[in-house]
């Protein structure tokens, strides 16, 4: 019986230690939408914050990631084929997004208040955590 209290209490500080460990880690849940196929035209060149540097393993996440700690990024274009991500000051407006047509592209909207996102047309939700 002692045995089994030991190891109980053993077990429960190793997932404290953890829990200490990898607690700060994790910030906050992020939520974004994504316009496939679409490509982002702004009503202004003097949003266009630049090109996100990305591995040339990349993929949406890594575009998704770049625009949130990004601390002016409100939209960002992933571009399939060139593994490139664009990024925007303004949030995502409905009349800027259009069809992609022969390039491979992604729109991402990403909110940095709390707020609920505006227009609700031809989107995916997604998260990261």
């Amino acid at each position: 019986m002692l045995h089994l209290e030991h190891s109980l209490l053993a077990t429960h500080i190793m997932y404290l230690h953890l829990t200490y460990i990898f607690l700060p880690l994790i910030n906050a849940l992020v939520i974004v939408k994504i316009h496939r196929s679409a490509i982002y035209h702004p009503a202004s060149s003097c949003v266009f914050l630049g090109n996100a540097s990305l591995p040339t393993d990349a993929s949406i996440q890594s575009c998704i990631w770049e625009c949130v700690h990004e601390d002016n990024c409100q939209t960002a274009v992933y571009f399939n084929d060139e593994q490139s991500c664009s990024m925007f000051t303004e949030f995502c407006q409905s009349d800027s997004i259009q069809p992609s047509e022969n390039v491979r592209a992604s729109v991402i909207c990403y909110k940095k208040n709390q707020g609920e996102f505006d227009f609700y047309d031809n989107i995916e939700e997604t998260s990261l955590s």
